[in-house]
């Protein structure tokens, strides 16, 4: 009896170390689901993805060797000593950042298991959100699809003075005025006034034109203010006289053999070589090497064009927050960003 018992133990504690062992493999898979995930979003809102992504990528679920874990550990020791003295640490920022990511294989049971329920609660709670956002999406778009409708089927049957407005006879009748009109009266305005039986506050003006005509003037708004923002930096470094050189004032020398070059098309290059996609452009198109581009750039910028470039680069990137929430609630894929070069 004792050993019928042992044994049933034994193969109690095995089938657990088996489903422990699966728990981890489907955990770690789940972290480097969320690591990897790249334009992906699963689904989930922006909110809850960065909050995913806070805690992913504060571990580190790659496969290392034994080597390799000496080696950090070393490196992290090195990096705590020259800290605990006050001392910069000589190293570049993503190898500093990639020594402080916490091994899979070094934390605890009760860590793991914590992390793995984070993510899951995460999900959950995203998933939760996005069926209440869907859900009320469809029953607005259901509302309006169905006014829509309604105020389409109250045109063929009003008995009033434009009945049957959607007959053929009547129809016909329309495009051939439609003809002679002027061009004032094709807008899409004048079309929406047609479907809606040519009341001023009708439905299809409420649901089509509106929001079409609430963008349009956002982004005049935005553009206005886009325009004035690149101005107060233009000025904050450039006195006006100057530039109006810049398209007469040819610089001494040129990054491409014959042309010539002038502060409008340098400030332009400097633009496009300190991103990724940018530098590669520059390089690939023109045949040119970096440390050609950076020589020229060195020779001919200023501290005040060095300015100038980096506060647009930082404008330009305080728009990403807005781009990319809209880009993942249009087409649920996050954009692809252009990433700043080294």
């Amino acid at each position: 009896v004792y050993y019928k018992d042992l044994q049933a133990q034994n193969f109690a504690l095995a089938r657990e170390a088996i489903e422990v062992r699966e728990q981890v493999k489907r955990g770690i898979e789940l972290i480097r689901k969320y690591q990897n995930r790249g334009r992906k979003t699963y689904g989930l809102p922006l909110d809850i993805l960065n909050t995913i992504a806070d805690l992913v990528d504060a571990v580190d679920a790659s496969r290392t060797t034994v080597n390799e874990r000496e080696i950090r550990d070393s490196l992290r020791r090195y990096i705590d000593e020259r800290r605990a003295l006050g001392e910069e640490v000589d190293l570049p920022e993503d190898v500093i950042n990639s020594v402080e990511l916490k091994p899979i294989d070094q934390m605890t049971v009760g860590e793991f298991y914590d992390l793995i329920n984070a993510i899951k609660t995460m999900e959950y709670i995203g998933k939760l959100e996005q069926k209440f956002l869907e859900a009320g999406r469809q029953e607005s778009f259901d509302k309006v699809k169905q006014t829509l409708l309604d105020q389409v089927n109250s045109i063929t049957v009003d008995k009033g003075e434009r009945a049957g407005m959607l007959n053929p006879t009547l129809m016909q009748k329309l495009k051939e005025g439609l003809d002679k009109f002027s061009m004032d009266h094709k807008r899409v305005d004048f079309l929406i006034k047609i479907l809606d039986n040519f009341k001023d506050f009708g439905a299809f003006r409420d649901a089509i034109y509106n929001p079409l005509e609430r963008a349009t003037n956002q982004t005049m708004i935005l553009q206005y203010e886009a325009a004035k923002k690149v101005t107060e930096i233009l000025n904050k470094y450039y006195p006006e006289k100057e530039m109006r050189r810049w398209y007469k004032q040819w610089l001494k020398t040129s990054l491409i053999p014959g042309e010539r070059m002038n502060k409008d098309n340098m400030l332009a290059i400097a633009l496009n070589y300190l991103n990724v996609e940018g530098r590669e452009r520059l390089i690939t198109g023109f045949g040119l090497t970096e440390e050609a581009i950076e020589s020229w750039l060195n020779e001919n910028m200023t501290e005040a064009d060095w300015g100038f470039v980096k506060d647009v680069i930082a404008f330009l990137e305080s728009f990403w927050p807005e781009v990319e929430a809209l880009m993942v609630d249009v087409t649920g894929l996050r954009p692809k960003k252009v990433e700043p070069a080294g």
